[in-house]
């Protein structure tokens, strides 16, 4: 592996970290339970959704931040003249 290909993957890596703390800061559910402690995953109907959307749950964050991560990051290898 050359160095610049360990390079843009360690990249990658990072900024597929960002782009999933974005995503999951932004859009993903929070509840408040009656106790007024804050959950992501709700188990009652009691829980309060605080922020966010009911459907856009943790597993749905992951998939998103995976899909644009391998679409940015395969154009840029086609850009750079990475054979893929």
């Amino acid at each position: 592996m050359s160095a610049g290909l360990a390079l843009i993957c360690a990249f990658g890596g990072f900024i597929g970290s960002v782009i999933d703390s974005l995503l999951g800061e932004l859009f993903q559910a929070k509840y408040r339970t009656n106790t007024s402690e804050i959950i992501e995953v709700s188990s009652s109907t009691k829980d309060l959704l605080i922020h966010g959307y009911r459907w856009f749950d943790n597993n749905l964050v992951n998939f998103l931040s995976n899909v644009i991560l391998v679409s940015a990051f395969t154009l840029t290898a086609l850009f750079m003249g990475f054979p893929l």
